[in-house]
């Protein structure tokens, strides 16, 4: 409502908070502006592109971890590797393989001209190939997740319905259109759906790529914009051939995997390479080399000494930790009362909170930031940690499942005459471990990756988190474009969440798995 409110207040002044009229005027200025048509332009672009492309990318890859026992382990832990990621730190890594720089052409326009093509300048070129960098990071970046949450899914089909439509000789196309397709299609809606509310969000993957002058790259999106405004024998015959198809079929499986696992590690690879060249031997290479005979550990030493990263890694440790501990408590608490409690119009509420996820936080970052500056927070832990202590999302996955227990104990808990605070923490919580370490990993992630809310409401360096400390780094860190330091800026700012989820990766999955499945 308050937005609705700014948005007819002509001449707003935040900091007296006065307005000298009401009016039109806001909307005529906006619907005026080539910036906001462009940002509106790149945006859609983007939702058109990267939603089917990523979506239908993320299917034909779970199926095809579905159908494979060896090496699934191997290939899920690679494909959610860039979920766990820092955006802006992969995004300068995508930059240095498609820039133009005076000693080499990049990697990717090597790759083009090996081909017989043409060097194409992708960041700073045309405006078609500015888009398809944005669409190649953008489809790269969200997949992850929707390879979980796919897998997740098949995984809860039940195997009876195969084995039935084996036996009955169903083709393979016709098992996936008549089971597998209907089964988690409530699950294929829901990253639809969100896909199209992220990329309509999308705005750090453009900054990581081009910048935070986007207005001047014309890749400015809807949010970008709103903060500049605001700051995927004849039997036994045939017996033999569908052996040998199904050979083929898991060869070829393998290969699209293998495939998919080089293109995700690759960034990775190129990222650690990169860390390990001087200064002058990275300058002085114009086709860039796949290794090197020389690696120094200088770019580690530079990145600590020369800008404050340890300072940005203790503000993201803390504000990690505080924001996850204090969601923890409200969603769990939140999660109980619509699982459990019997109160009046709990359905309807739950509605009303399921329906907040169809809205994009960035619609509320006005009130947010009005508020958070009217209570003397900028600058400050508690105006970073506060907007983020609840998530509709994690009290839906927590709720679901919590109705997951048998009610059957609950009765019998108070039977004993036992309370529901003493039975959530000592029942519910202790079943729900797995899901309950998934959420607290998933909302670290979330906060390590945070950038747009620290950019708008810190100004101050004492308080930059990496994401912010890693685009300071790009901008002003090293006083020359040393891009070997920012690769091991990029690294020790990565390593954290890597190795975080390679310990955890099993809770993740067998996490989001029991949230997602009913019964």
């Amino acid at each position: 409502i308050d937005v609705f409110v700014y948005s007819f207040e002509e001449g707003y002044n935040s900091a007296s908070q006065t307005f000298w009229g009401t009016g039109l005027y806001n909307y005529s200025y906006v619907l005026h502006d080539p910036y906001f048509l462009q940002a509106v332009k790149n945006t859609f672009i983007l939702v058109i592109i990267t939603v089917p492309v990523s979506t239908g990318l993320a299917l034909l890859i779970s199926l095809g971890l579905n159908s494979i026992r060896r090496l699934r382990d191997f290939f899920q832990t690679v494909f959610f590797l860039p979920y766990v990621t820092n955006t802006l730190a992969v995004g300068m890594v995508f930059m240095i393989l498609f820039k133009k720089t005076p000693y080499s052409d990049g990697l990717i326009n090597l790759l083009i001209q090996f081909f017989g093509g043409r060097p194409v300048d992708f960041i700073d070129g045309p405006y078609w190939a500015k888009i398809l960098v944005m669409c190649i990071y953008t489809v790269w970046v969200v997949m992850p997740f929707k390879i979980l949450i796919l897998t997740s899914a098949l995984a809860s089909v039940p195997q009876d319905y195969y084995n039935a439509a084996r036996v009955d000789g169903t083709p393979p196309l016709r098992i996936f259109t008549r089971i597998t397709l209907p089964m988690i299609a409530p699950m294929v809606f829901y990253l639809v759906i969100t896909g199209f509310i992220g990329a309509f969000k999308a705005y750090s993957d453009e900054v990581a790529i081009f910048g935070t002058n986007l207005n001047a790259a014309g890749m400015n999106t809807i949010v970008g914009y709103v903060y500049d405004m605001l700051y995927g024998d004849d039997y036994e015959k045939e017996s033999l051939r569908a052996k040998r198809r199904g050979r083929v079929r898991r060869v070829i499986t393998y290969v699209l995997l293998s495939i998919w696992a080089l293109i995700v590690l690759f960034p990775f690879y190129w990222m650690l390479l990169t860390s390990v060249k001087s200064y002058s031997a990275y300058n002085a290479e114009y086709i860039p080399s796949f290794f090197t005979l020389s690696p120094t550990l200088q770019n580690y030493v530079d990145a600590f000494t020369t800008v404050n990263l340890a300072r940005y890694f203790a503000n993201t440790v803390i504000f990690a930790l505080a924001t996850t501990a204090i969601m923890m408590v409200v969603i769990i608490f939140a999660a109980y009362a619509f699982a459990r409690l019997d109160f009046p119009g709990r359905d309807l509420v739950f509605g009303l909170f399921l329906s907040l996820m169809m809205i994009p936080a960035e619609l509320v970052v006005i009130t947010n930031f009005v508020t958070i500056t009217n209570w003397g927070m900028r600058n400050t832990f508690w105006g970073l940690i506060l907007p983020s202590v609840t998530s509709v999302f994690y009290i839906y996955l927590l709720k679901e499942n919590f109705e997951q227990i048998p009610e059957e104990l609950y009765k019998a808990a108070k039977v004993d005459g036992t309370s529901d605070l003493k039975y959530l923490f000592k029942v519910m919580l202790p079943i729900s471990q797995p899901t309950v370490v998934t959420i607290v990993i998933l909302k670290v992630i979330e906060c390590w990756n945070s950038y747009v809310w620290p950019r708008l409401i810190t100004d101050d360096e004492a308080y930059f988190l990496v994401s912010n400390g890693i685009q300071e780094i790009r901008e002003n860190g090293f006083g020359r474009e040393n891009i070997p330091a920012m690769m091991a800026a990029v690294v020790v700012i990565s390593v954290p969440l890597i190795v975080l989820f390679l310990i955890f990766r099993k809770k993740i999955m067998a996490g989001v798995s029991r949230g997602g499945t009913k019964g």
